[in-house]
Formats: structure tokens, C-alpha cells, sequence
């Protein structure tokens, strides 16, 4: 069965062991394996390419230290040890650095996503943005268009 390309990205932390996991979820039971023992969600980011996951582990890891060596160790907080290897060692007064690391993990996977083959960016956008032209089609018009109202007659 091939891995979904689009998941649920999260980050769970335990204080009492100081442990941050990010993971990628399809089925949102995940999360309450690990809030059961104690774990605090700390980032839920629905509809995220399954990318983000391996390049925010990537930045944690240039800072911190795994929390675990093996499967075994990690039972005290993950299920049969599941996910092991994306738990790292975050003491708190370092925690919102370890949220700025797993945001720049997911920067730098979309930065190289609209990289092309000969190393420039994809081009922006070129559509004008909200408002800036009068546009009777837009959403600032559907704000002043009558909506019908089924209970009048």
C-alpha cells in the first residue's frame, strides 16, 4: 500500500520527560495514544504534505538529541514503542525553539518543492489580489448580494 502524500502533521511534548515527537497521522486515534499518557499536543497541522514530517525531524535533529535508543525505552509514552526515532530530548525553556525548528523544517520543504530543474523559483502567482481591482464577480461582491432566505417567503 503506498503512503498517502497528504497527512496530519503533529507535535506532541510529555514535560514530565521532557520529550518532543513529530509525527504524521492519517487517522486522528494517533494523537489520543498519546495524550493518554500524558502527552500535550502542541501542533496540529491538517492537510500537510507527508514532506513536512522527515524535513522538520531534520531540523530538530541538528539541535537536539533523540529521547530514545530503542523501541523498548519509549514505551513508557508511545504504544508497542511506535515512533521512536521522531522523539527527541527538548528541555522546556527550549521548547518554543523547537517549534520555530519544526516550522523552518516546513519552509524549507516547501522552498524546495517550487524549485525547478534549472534552480529558480517557480514564478509567483500572477493573479491580483483581493480587492486590489474592481472585480463584480468576486468575494467582495458576494458580501453585498442579497442571500435568499428560506424561512420568508
Amino acid at each position: 500500500m503506498k503512503r498517502p502524500t497528504i497527512g496530519t502533521v503533529y507535535a506532541v511534548y510529555w514535560l514530565a520527560k521532557q520529550v518532543l515527537k513529530v509525527g504524521i497521522m492519517w487517522r486522528d486515534s494517533r494523537i489520543c495514544q498519546m495524550v493518554d499518557p500524558g502527552g500535550e499536543v502542541l501542533m496540529i497541522m491538517r492537510d500537510s504534505p507527508a514532506g513536512w514530517e522527515p524535513y522538520a525531524l531534520r531540523e530538530l535533529a541538528k539541535t537536539w538529541p533523540r529521547a530514545f535508543a530503542t523501541a523498548d525505552e519509549s514505551e513508557i509514552i508511545l504504544r508497542r514503542g511506535r515512533g521512536y526515532t521522531e522523539c527527541y530530548r527538548v528541555p522546556l525553556n527550549e521548547l518554543p525553539a523547537a517549534v520555530d525548528a519544526i516550522l523552518r523544517g516546513t519552509i524549507r520543504h516547501d522552498a524546495e518543492q517550487t524549485t525547478n530543474v534549472d534552480g529558480r523559483g517557480v514564478p509567483a502567482d500572477p493573479t491580483v489580489p483581493a480587492g486590489a481591482e474592481s472585480d463584480r464577480r468576486g468575494a467582495s461582491d458576494a458580501c453585498r448580494r442579497p442571500r435568499p432566505r428560506p424561512w420568508s417567503s
